[in-house]
């Protein structure tokens, strides 16, 4: 009994005692958690989900939740330079803090008496080495970022500000001056800004053409180019063009021609040769040179003596004589402009033994030949009546149509062909009992040009020079012709000044300036060196010019030409007109501009 009472004790002490163990670890586990706990309670909490209540670096609490993790939670700087939270931080200057010991961060200092007043700490400002820049140069190249650090400004550049200055001219490359002109227009326009004085300028002549600041206008461009410029008041050149210029097709420079010599555009000369016929007999026939030129002053055939000058188109017919061998001849003409190209042509002859059929093998001895008597080259009822010797028919074809044609003498009214104008030719010939048909005159057609209404007449009227100063003078000249002996078609020819204006009315100076140009036209003498001699100028107070002709013979026409030239001393700009009429070629004006002159 006693022993199983021993047993039972025994084990229940045993369990007892495996009991007390596992109490204890239990107990061992709660103390050092909670020691943990109190332990980091004033310091770092540990990585886990709960939360805690944050204290200043002073201890205080701060009365905000926050993740219980330092990691998560990083150092924030207050305005006064501290921070909250926990660890070791660094300040803006680099030095560290313990803020758990109470330590702040300093105060950068702000960047004073700059010429922007205060720079705050870390703020950046803009300086510049000058306050004012010429294009190309820009502000951005001579501007320089300067940043304040703690009370100290880098960078050198003092100046605040900064403009730039620039301008620049729009013009067309070139430009084509006119036959019979010495100079072109064209159109310029130019834009600036900031300059304090722009000048828009005609550097060859240095003119000035405007003083503002942006502006288009018309401008005149001499030969050799004309260079524009626009600067300001330092003289800096902001920019600069040259217009080039050129002579219209079939023209060319001279320098010598023109008013007053200073050269204009010339026609150049044309030249044009035919033989008729090309195919003569050994010796005995001969053959007719034709010759003709445009814008000639000279011509020559095969070196012969020169023409002498008549205007318009020159024709003339040479014999070549009796030849014995082929031959061709050269033709050239020289004028204001440049000499013609040479031109030839060229006649064939037969051999001595078998001779082309000529006047020799007819019956008769003499040649059949045609003569033509013409009228009313501006009469619509004109006529003319060929008349042949030697001859059984003659023809008379316009523009290659047959208009009439029989025995002579042969009538053809112009009137019956509807009084067309155009080229009209006239030709006799012979055939004889063989059926071989000879032509009157070897074949040369007699050639009519017809008209039935006159031509217009053709006006030039010029200024030289076209730009001048207040009081300076400027000579004037016109040219009226009267095509093919038309001047007694009941034309007058009008010549007056008037004043340039803008916005559409003129002040008392331009109106009494253009008043005593006209009283000048209207009684004074044109220049003793005036083509036709010194005379009044117009012979009414209206101003119609006086009439007075000069004449030259143009294959049996007659053109007339009416010159004249007077100086002028001008005080304001004045656009001059000569009116003949309405058609294109009957009236011209020339502009001639005073500099410094207000206009309107």
């Amino acid at each position: 009994m006693k022993k199983k009472i021993t047993r039972h004790l025994h084990t229940f002490y045993k369990k007892l005692h495996k009991q007390n163990y596992a109490v204890l670890a239990v107990f061992i586990i709660l103390f050092v958690s909670v020691s943990i706990f109190f332990i980091t309670r004033g310091t770092v909490p540990h990585s886990s989900e709960l939360a805690y209540i944050e204290h200043s670096i002073l201890g205080k609490d701060a009365g905000s939740v926050v993740p219980a993790s330092c990691e998560s939670s990083p150092w924030v700087a207050n305005g006064d330079g501290n921070y909250t939270g926990c660890g070791t931080q660094v300040c803006w200057d680099g030095s560290t803090i313990t803020p758990a010991m109470g330590q702040v961060c300093s105060t950068p200092a702000n960047c004073t008496g700059t010429p922007w007043g205060t720079v705050a700490h870390g703020a950046s400002v803009t300086g510049y080495s000058a306050s004012v820049v010429d294009s190309p140069t820009t502000c951005a190249s001579v501007s320089q970022a300067r940043s304040c650090w703690n009370g100290s400004l880098s960078g050198s550049y003092t100046i605040t500000s900064c403009i730039e200055k620039s301008g620049s001219i729009t013009v067309p490359a070139s430009c084509v001056i006119a036959p019979g002109s010495s100079t072109c227009t064209v159109t310029a326009s130019w834009v600036s800004a900031n300059l304090t004085t722009p000048r828009f300028y005609d550097a060859n002549t240095d003119t000035t053409l405007s003083g503002a600041a942006n502006g288009s206008q018309l401008v005149w461009v001499a030969w050799g180019g004309t260079t524009f410029k626009l600067t300001d008041s330092t003289l800096y050149e902001y920019d600069t063009r040259t217009v080039t210029v050129s002579c219209a097709a079939g023209t060319t420079w001279n320098p010598t021609t023109g008013p007053g010599g200073t050269g204009q555009c010339e026609y150049d000369a044309i030249a044009t040769l035919s033989a008729s016929p090309t195919r003569i007999s050994y010796g005995t026939s001969t053959s007719v040179l034709t010759s003709s030129s445009t814008y000639a002053t000279n011509c020559d055939i095969n070196g012969n003596p020169p023409w002498p000058y008549n205007p318009g188109i020159l024709r003339a017919t040479t014999n070549t004589g009796p030849l014995t061998s082929t031959t061709t001849y050269t033709f050239q003409c020289t004028g204001l402009g440049s000499p013609s190209p040479v031109v030839s042509a060229t006649v064939i002859t037969g051999s001595a033994q078998n001779p082309i059929l000529n006047k020799d093998d007819i019956t008769f001895q003499a040649a059949p030949t045609f003569t033509v008597a013409f009228t009313g080259q501006y009469t619509p009822n004109g006529k003319f009546v060929v008349t042949g010797t030697n001859t059984d028919s003659c023809t008379v074809t316009r523009d290659g149509t047959t208009l009439a044609t029989g025995a002579s003498p042969l009538t053809v009214v112009f009137s019956d062909s509807g009084s067309q104008a155009g080229t009209y030719r006239a030709m006799c010939e012979y055939t004889d009992g063989n059926g071989v048909k000879f032509m009157a005159n070897n074949g040369i057609p007699y050639l009519i040009n017809y008209q039935p209404v006159p031509p217009p007449p053709v006006v030039s009227l010029r200024a030289s020079p076209t730009t001048i100063s207040a009081g300076s003078p400027a000579i004037l000249s016109w040219t009226v012709t009267y095509p093919g002996s038309v001047q007694g078609d009941g034309r007058v020819c009008k010549l007056k000044a008037t004043p340039v204006c803008t916005g559409g009315s003129c002040n008392a100076d331009q109106l009494a300036a253009s008043t005593t140009i006209n009283n000048i036209i209207q009684t004074q003498n044109t220049d003793a060196n005036d083509p036709a001699g010194t005379r009044k100028i117009t012979s009414t107070a209206l101003n119609i010019i006086v009439p007075t002709y000069s004449t030259s013979t143009n294959d049996g026409n007659t053109d007339w030409k009416s010159p004249g030239k007077k100086t002028f001393t001008l005080t304001n700009s004045m656009d001059f007109f000569l009116d003949c009429g309405s058609e294109p070629t009957a009236s011209q004006g020339v502009r001639v501009l005073v500099t410094g002159s207000v206009e309107g």
